[in-house]
């Protein structure tokens, strides 16, 4: 898919040289000769970068860039000016400027910098994507390995639709093995089909079917043949045994070959599919899951909304590790272990159904305010209760703000009357967020930390669980 740059200046030769040297080397260019009618353009289509003249009429250039990011903060930009002042380079770094061009250029140093900004840009998107996914992934990992027959309910749509937006993909659709035999493939989801394109579709799906019958198990399949003359990416998605299906993606042949990042993307989403599909088989004998589809739809949207101030990613990730370790430490059962770990991953996904507005108030609560944070332990434990195989994590999460010594909530339990598992996830959690940034304060340091989990040891927590908390901090080098 063709990149698109918006030139953003006041003379019009540069405009049109510009946008002639960039449509030349591949790019898609729009053009703005002043900074509103840029913005514009940023607010009413999807731009992969700007190119911007410091000096604009009524709103400078680097004024428009602080703008855009208002509502796009991950927006590139490159800065072109005639003279770079030391106050012009503070902000431009200060708005993560990609590059600088100096007046007069030529279309050589254009190309070169629109090409490293955008390769840098998708270098940290790439990273950003994996971090988020990252406890997603090692979870359904381990659920597969385990060959659980009871998994995630039905997340095929949401899969497709991410698909879509995230690879500029037009059409896509999941196709499994028909169930329960495990014979031809059939349709599981669609999305940007319209009515007269299902013959299409249906065709599509049957010549899937012989390209997967000749290609390496696992192996990626990059084609026109699927639904010509488009091009079309299908990975795999692979079941607990038996034939694999696959999801598809295919966007116009114009718009080029699925890149890397984009492949990645699909190797990602094809994982949650596969966890979808042993969770399907499962509910064919299983009928006591309300509403599967909403359900998953419910907490696909919850996990891909970043909440300001929480573990995310790699750190969610380390935490929940750290839970598991602090678990086996003070004699959990094997199960209980691994329902720590996977309520650690999902131990905020109730805020994630709270005003955003609520999360990042800087100033005090007032009552009601705590009143309406405090249902976040119900509502997450409500939707994990949903899913079979997380219902050991549900309770688990409803109980991790319960306190040792009877004060917390929601039911005010004390010392062993609170479950085990949410002992430990009580204090590792608390753990995490205070080593992380909030809206209201900044990251407590290391010391600082450990000396809280100290205060709070026979009131806030479990004495025995801060201990091994603390020795498997150690062991974790922190």
């Amino acid at each position: 898919m063709r990149k698109h740059i918006l030139i953003v200046d006041d003379e019009e030769l540069f405009c049109i040289i510009g946008r002639e040297w960039l449509e030349e080397a591949g790019y898609r260019v729009s053009v703005a000769a002043d900074a509103e009618s840029g913005l514009d353009i940023i607010q009413n289509q999807h731009v992969d970068l700007v190119v911007a003249d410091i000096t604009l009429p009524r709103m400078d250039g680097l004024s428009m860039i602080d703008r855009a990011h208002e509502h796009h903060p991950d927006l590139p930009a490159i800065v072109i000016t005639g003279f770079l002042t030391q106050d012009n380079m503070l902000r431009s770094l200060n708005l993560g400027v990609r590059g600088f061009l100096t007046k007069p250029f030529l279309d050589g140093e254009l190309i070169e910098a629109v090409k490293k900004a955008l390769e840098r840009t998708r270098a940290e998107r790439s990273q950003v994507l994996v971090n988020h996914y990252l406890p997603m992934i090692h979870l359904g990992e381990e659920i597969l390995a385990a060959d659980h027959d009871e998994v995630f309910s039905k997340t095929l749509a949401t899969a497709v639709h991410i698909s879509l937006l995230q690879t500029g993909a037009t059409h896509g659709f999941i196709a499994i093995p028909r169930q329960p035999d495990g014979g031809e493939l059939q349709l599981a989801s669609s999305m940007g089909f319209h009515p007269e394109e299902q013959e299409s579709l249906q065709n599509a799906v049957e010549r899937l079917a012989d390209m997967l019958e000749t290609h390496p198990r696992g192996s990626d399949i990059l084609t026109t043949e699927l639904l010509p003359p488009m091009t079309s990416l299908a990975v795999s998605v692979q079941g607990a045994g038996g034939r694999p299906g696959a999801l598809v993606l295919s966007r116009p042949s114009a718009d080029g070959e699925f890149g890397e990042e984009e492949r990645q993307l699909a190797h990602l989403l094809a994982t949650q599919a596969a966890i979808a599909v042993h969770h399907h088989e499962a509910a064919a004998i299983q009928h006591d899951v309300p509403d599967p589809d909403r359900t998953i739809n419910d907490l696909a949207a919850a996990l891909l909304r970043k909440e300001s101030g929480h573990p995310d990613g790699a750190a969610l990730t380390r935490l929940s590790g750290l839970a598991r370790d602090v678990a086996k430490r003070v004699n959990c059962a094997p199960q209980v272990v691994r329902a720590v770990r996977a309520a650690t991953v999902f131990h905020n996904l109730g805020k994630a159904f709270l005003p955003p507005s609520l999360l990042e108030k800087t100033e005090s609560l007032s009552g009601d305010d705590w009143q309406t944070l405090r249902t976040y332990t119900t509502l997450g434990a409500e939707r994990l209760a949903r899913i079979p195989a997380l219902r050991p994590a549900a309770s688990i999460v409803g109980a991790q703000r319960e306190r040792w010594d009877g004060s917390g909530y929601p039911q005010g339990l004390s010392s062993e009357a609170i479950p085990k598992g949410a002992q430990v996830l009580g204090a590792v959690s608390a753990w995490g967020a205070m080593t992380c940034d909030r809206p209201y304060r900044t990251a407590l340091t290391t010391a600082e930390a450990v000396h809280q989990l100290r205060a709070g040891a026979g009131s806030q927590f479990n004495p025995e669980v801060v201990a091994a908390l603390l020795a498997a901090l150690g062991d974790h080098g922190d």
